[in-house]
């Protein structure tokens, strides 16, 4: 089997201030965040043998995200984390302090208000962000 190649990454450091989104403290949220909600469970792993043999790999895998949420569709994670993000800077307060019990509370909607969420697509994006602010 051919070693994987790889080289050391000498890019500059970046000044973009949209990086801090992937910060490790902003993963943990999300993941926390995500695993509030009772529809939530881990997504399996498929085992692809013939892929792996085809490409001369020991074991491939892919994440099989057609149960998230029943929306066969994984970009519901993202949807539903910028809507709590939204609500949460709206109300002065962390995205870690709104779980689901707390994001669909009634004790929130009068404390927040009313807000509409749309997109431009009525692909997967669309379906998780409107099956986000459906709850």
């Amino acid at each position: 089997m051919k070693p994987i190649e790889w080289v050391v990454n000498t890019m500059p450091k970046t000044d973009d201030k949209n990086l801090p989104v992937m910060a490790l403290d902003e993963i943990r949220k999300a993941r926390s965040f995500h695993e509030s909600f009772p529809q939530y469970s881990r997504t399996p792993l498929a085992k692809l043998d013939h892929m792996a043999d085809h490409l001369g790999l020991g074991q491939v895998y892919v994440k099989d995200e057609s149960y998230r949420f029943g929306l066969n569709a994984f970009k519901v994670l993202g949807g539903s984390f910028a809507i709590a993000k939204y609500i949460a800077k709206q109300i002065g307060r962390d995205v870690s302090e709104l779980p689901y019990s707390v994001l669909t509370s009634d004790a929130l909607r009068e404390e927040f208000g009313q807000a509409t969420f749309f997109t431009a697509t009525d692909g997967n994006h669309g379906r998780g962000v409107a099956w986000a602010a459906g709850k």
